[in-house]
């Protein structure tokens, strides 16, 4: 099963998104030619800010709840308090890995670590992932599409466009290769034994490895099956729930540059300012820095240059990212450092249904 994530490798993860953010963080300050001054921070809205902050906590509850939604049919007993703790903790690996790989995996071996075993859990984090990348590329179509058939002008830079095209492209390719897995284990079966059984992998792991992971290989893969099965089959109104709150979980997400916008004392254009939301985080999940650092903070600013005044756009930003970025790293680090060195206490018995976890 996946192993839990090691320290050191952590805090590379976090010193990489602190320096790219930072960078990005200068690089937008400069292209708003320092419009954003310290008067502009004195007369931000502490209320609007807050408001923000309450709409991204709310994001990660309903996320927990989502969660404990999928795992439910599976004969987890998945509390909510847990629920919401890996989900924190999926959340700050995420946001210090490229392309915001590390979090699944952590959610899988937390989920093992609860009484799931590794092929359901697998199950459970890929069909969540599934429903939300498809959701968030849905309504990364959706809005603009909106906004053009009411006659709304929203027209983004040359390099931009070209960049978002290429995206879209690689963006729904991955989605298609997620859906084609999900519904073909037994491929991912077959590959993997073969890969195994490769000259390469002989000479890299010994026979008695390559048999160990060839056994788990064919025991996750059986488990996900069966599991994937009982949820559209047998359990499909939790699917059905999971995808409306993944919805909700997007909605709430999109309407944080909102309330920061309003933060700062603009009346923005609602239904614009969710279509480039929309957008933006279509292009942040491709993204090869640490949670995207940087090329996050570049892009909305690139995105959203025509609907916030140049003064306020490098403060928009900032506090933008703070809030929905900095916050969850944050939150989510210390969970994570509590949960490794609880983990290591020799005394602990750790969660229930670990052993079986590992099976």
């Amino acid at each position: 099963m996946p192993g839990q994530p090691q320290l050191p490798r952590l805090v590379r993860g976090v010193a990489g998104a602190l320096f790219f953010g930072v960078a990005g963080g200068l690089l937008v300050l400069g292209l708003a030619r320092g419009g954003s001054s310290l008067r502009t921070l004195v007369e931000v809205k502490p209320a609007c800010i807050g408001a923000a902050a309450v709409l991204v906590i709310a994001g990660w509850f309903l996320d927990a709840f989502r969660l404990q939604v999928m795992a439910r049919p599976l004969g987890a007993r998945l509390g909510l308090g847990q629920a919401l703790r890996i989900t924190l903790m999926a959340t700050f690996v995420s946001g210090v890995t490229p392309f915001d790989s590390g979090g699944e995996p952590l959610a899988i071996y937390l989920l093992a670590q609860s009484g799931i075993r590794l092929g359901e859990s697998t199950a459970v984090i890929a069909v969540k992932s599934l429903l939300s990348a498809a959701v968030r590329l849905l309504l990364a179509i959706v809005l603009p599409l909106l906004l053009f058939l009411a006659r709304r002008t929203w027209v983004l830079p040359t390099g931009v466009n070209l960049f978002l095209s290429a995206g879209l492209i690689v963006y729904v390719a991955a989605l298609t290769a997620l859906a084609f897995l999900a519904a073909k284990p037994l491929l991912v079966e077959a590959v993997s034994q073969r890969l195994l059984q490769s000259r390469l992998a002989s000479r890299l792991l010994s026979e008695r490895l390559r048999l160990r992971l060839g056994e788990r290989l064919r025991h996750g893969a059986a488990d996900f099956r069966e599991s994937v099965a009982l949820l559209y089959r047998e359990k499909r109104s939790a699917v059905v729930v999971a995808a409306f709150l993944t919805l909700l979980v997007w909605a709430v997400t999109f309407l944080v540059p909102v309330m920061v916008l309003r933060g700062l004392g603009m009346d923005p254009p609602w239904a614009e300012v969710l279509a480039v939301a929309a957008v933006f985080y279509l292009v942040a999940a491709y993204a090869p820095t640490p949670g995207s650092s940087g090329a996050a903070e570049t892009s909305s600013a690139l995105l959203f240059a025509r609907l916030v005044p140049l003064k306020f756009l490098g403060l928009f930003v900032l506090v933008w990212r703070l809030v929905a970025y900095y916050l969850g790293l944050a939150i989510g680090g210390v969970m994570l450092l509590l949960h490794l060195r609880n983990s290591r206490r020799p005394d602990r018995k750790g969660y229930r249904g670990e052993e079986a976890g590992d099976d």
